[in-house]
């Protein structure tokens, strides 16, 4: 019990100190402004005949922000080539032939490797989708292009 109130005075102490220093330095900053706010003005180095420095001004120098009436701002993005737009091309595969089985409709398709493909109605396959099957057609989209094979 003794050790609890050595501690608490100690901390007392410290913390009286601490909050004592802080509030000088706040009143000394509040007198310092008077007393500069007071103070007699200090002589330039130009009246004591010494060399003053200062910024120039050169009229040669074009500014960045300024933009004539009849000067439009450069933009750069209209000085891009613009890509053109990618040439359509037919999908790498062969219409081979339809089958029809009662009611379900099957394409048979032949790829450019030998390979041989049956899909049906919504299939895709590599970015063709079918589309519609008819007796003697088929409807697909490729690359975002509706197209129609015949069957020869």
């Amino acid at each position: 019990m003794k050790n609890n109130k050595i501690v608490f005075w100690i901390l007392l102490v410290l913390v009286t100190g601490i909050w004592g220093g802080v509030i000088i330095r706040i009143v000394g900053y509040e007198h310092a402004k008077d007393f500069d706010e007071q103070r007699a003005p200090v002589s330039t180095p130009l009246e004591q005949g010494g060399k003053q420095e200062r910024y120039i001004y050169m009229e040669n120098i074009r500014d960045p922000f300024y933009f004539p009436q009849g000067m439009q701002q450069s933009d750069s993005l209209s000085h891009k080539v613009k890509p053109q737009k990618p040439v359509w091309t037919a999908p790498p595969f062969k219409l081979t032939g339809i089958v029809l089985t009662g009611r379900r409709k099957t394409v048979t398709l032949e790829g450019t490797n030998g390979s041989v493909f049956f899909l049906q109605k919504g299939d895709t396959l590599k970015g063709m989708k079918i589309m519609d099957i008819d007796g003697q057609s088929v409807t697909y989209l490729y690359q975002k292009k509706k197209e129609k094979w015949v069957l020869q």
